[in-house]
């Protein structure tokens, strides 16, 4: 019966089609092509994030060669006079430095429940004093790592079957 259904339903639905002169839309296919690597994007981010004016300018001119939305960019473009100076704000490497501190300073209060054993083992692991790691360090090169990258995720996991750091 419900096959039924389904063929009287599609009928319909065609005969409605027709009626009103709908014609479905035509496939279309798009293609983005990348301007740079994965390679040469990590490469200029971390052009960005250390804000040298040289190696910006460089890293443009290089680019534009072969683009033209490059080569009008500000670092690509030559001044018309030469006595116009061209600095950067550090502002990328200001915004990744805030992040990675809100993130390291909101690990502080790492809590165990009534699992002494857990406590005793992460006190164990960031005494620094007797080999231990400093923790808070550790995940925020981490987390400044992955922002100047522009890519990656790290996971953070305690388990002392896999390891004997996190």
């Amino acid at each position: 019966m419900s096959k039924i259904k389904s063929k009287i339903g599609e009928k319909v639905r065609t005969l409605i089609r027709n009626w009103l002169q709908i014609e479905p839309a035509p496939e279309n296919s798009i293609t983005i092509l990348e301007p740079l690597s994965f390679q040469a994007s990590v490469i200029r981010n971390q052009i960005w994030y250390r804000g040298d004016a040289s190696e910006l300018d460089q890293l443009y001119n290089q680019l534009g060669a072969g683009d033209t939305v490059n080569a009008a960019r500000f670092w690509a473009a030559s001044p018309s006079d030469e006595k116009i100076r061209k600095i950067h704000s550090g502002l990328p490497s200001i915004l990744v430095d805030t992040l990675a501190y809100l993130v390291k300073s909101d690990l502080d209060d790492i809590t165990f429940g009534k699992d002494k054993t857990g406590k005793s083992t992460w006190d164990l692991i960031t005494d620094t004093e007797s080999g231990g790691i400093n923790f808070l360090d550790l995940v925020g090169k981490g987390i400044v790592g992955a922002l100047k990258s522009g890519d990656g995720a790290f996971k953070i996991s305690i388990d002392p079957d896999l390891s004997d750091f996190p």
